[in-house]
């Protein structure tokens, strides 16, 4: 069954351009609000649209993820709800997705893309117009949200010193640097993510503050790395190949640095070779592998049989990470690793149990 998934999703793959020119054609015969949405697009700019809603449903099928195609589609949804797009037009694109697919796809490989579509149809009356706030009263971390909303307004106001500033007052009050991590940075990332999301922030803005963030949590680096090596245990982390979003794995590096690991960070956009060769050049205990997006999951997935193939790498165990992972509790089974992490905290927690070495202290 996971051969005939992926064979699927190779054949979507190979189409993808044709079929989202076919949508672009077809999309403008519609008389829909999204239609003229679309029309008001380049044609490259449209193209690029159709090409990425595809890209979620191979991804999906390839792994047998429903929920990964079903995310995207709820999110796509609060998106053209804040566009004034009504929900039925967003079915009716749906529909034409379908339409063009039976056309390109054989025999035997239609009735899964049909299932991913039609099921999202069915649910998509339920799902939520807008997307609920990363910082709101209410959640686990509400004693945190005074300060992550401080934090997240200096960095929206363009005011990085004003946001070190803040970050600093809470680490002299006591607060420790995970909690800063997990508390303040990540959710304030998380929100600015949404906020990008529902057209509210530009990506000129999203890049700054996340920038803003790296060179904030940069001033922790010397404690960080001053801790005692206490476990002996080896571990290198890094985004696969196409990834850019490396703050979430960094964190995980500086937990387990924090933890007394010898950490190996290499960063985002890495590739195959380059991996395989960290792991073997630091003989690596634990690999953690992070896919912010969706469509990064197979360009991980083949980074583990790849890491799997080669018998100088093992017995090094793979921790995997990211939003897909978080929507789809057992991707991780689906693609060969060992573990998975929500957070950083998470992940030395898994970390230690795939090692069996949750005793040392």
């Amino acid at each position: 069954m996971k051969d005939f998934h992926k064979s699927i999703s190779k054949a979507l793959d190979a189409q993808r351009s044709a079929v989202a020119r076919e949508l672009y054609k077809r999309q403008h015969n519609l008389d829909t609000e999204l239609s003229r949405r679309f029309g008001q697009l380049s044609q490259e700019r449209a193209l690029e649209d159709f090409e990425s809603h595809l890209a979620y449903l191979s991804e999906a099928i390839r792994a047998n993820q429903p929920m990964l195609f079903l995310d995207h589609i709820a999110w796509l949804k609060s998106l053209l709800e804040g566009m004034k797009v009504p929900a039925e037009d967003l079915s009716a694109h749906l529909d034409l997705i379908l339409s063009v697919l039976m056309g390109y796809l054989p025999e035997k490989a239609k009735a899964v893309p049909t299932h991913f579509i039609q099921l999202a149809q069915r649910q998509l009356p339920n799902m939520p117009a807008q997307l609920n706030p990363f910082i709101d009263d209410g959640d686990e971390y509400e004693e945190w949200n005074e300060l992550a909303s401080n934090y997240l307004q200096a960095l929206l106001d363009a005011d990085r010193e004003k946001a070190l500033m803040l970050i600093e007052e809470a680490f002299q009050r006591g607060v420790t640097i995970k909690d800063i991590y997990l508390k303040v940075f990540q959710r304030t990332q998380y929100e600015i993510g949404r906020l990008w999301q529902i057209n509210r922030l530009s990506v000129a803005q999203e890049h700054y503050c996340t920038a803003a963030t790296q060179l904030i949590m940069s001033q922790f680096y010397p404690k960080i790395f001053n801790n005692p090596r206490r476990t002996g245990y080896r571990m290198v982390a890094t985004c696969v190949g196409g990834d850019l979003h490396e703050m979430g794995i960094r964190m995980v590096a500086d937990f387990f640095e924090m933890e007394g690991w010898d950490t190996y960070y290499l960063g985002a956009n890495m590739p195959i070779a380059g991996i395989i060769s960290a792991i073997k050049e630091w003989n690596a205990h634990l690999l953690a592998l992070s896919a912010t997006m969706t469509f990064h999951v197979s360009t991980l997935a083949k980074v583990i049989e790849a890491v799997r193939s080669d018998q100088d790498c093992a017995k090094v165990k793979i921790l995997v990470g990211g939003y897909p992972f978080n929507i789809a509790p057992d991707l991780w089974k689906e693609i060969g690793a060992d573990g998975y992490a929500k957070d950083a905290n998470e992940a030395i927690i898994m970390g230690e149990k795939i090692l069996n070495c949750s005793s040392y202290s």
